[in-house]
């Protein structure tokens, strides 16, 4: 009988496990870790290389876009007029609220 409790101690702390939230995951998302992969997975593809739409390839470029409508854009439905990404599929909603999370931090260059 003790045999078995102390396997099933053993079990019990063994499946305890820690976990750590991402970046992404909280309400501080940064530019590096959370920001930047989304709008290079979402954007680049017209927004880089000398683009007539303007570029989005550096911090400054970007935050530039987030202190005008880019937030309102990407919250639009697809068939409005000024939907972000043109063309594109609506961004999923944990990737929009990421960016609205950014931005209402400040748009920190972190």
């Amino acid at each position: 009988m003790i045999r078995l409790l102390v396997l099933f101690s053993l079990f019990v702390i063994s499946s305890c496990t820690y976990h750590e939230l991402s970046p992404c995951d909280t309400d501080e998302p940064t530019y590096s870790d959370c920001v930047k992969p989304i709008i290079a997975a979402n954007c680049l593809d017209c927004h880089s290389n000398g683009s007539a739409f303007g570029e989005l390839l550096t911090y400054e470029e970007l935050k530039w876009f987030f202190d005008r409508d880019l937030i309102e854009r990407i919250q639009k439905n697809e068939n409005d007029l000024g939907f972000m990404p043109f063309q594109g599929e609506k961004l999923n909603e944990s990737d929009i609220q990421i960016l609205i999370k950014w931005k209402n931090n400040g748009a920190p260059n972190n």
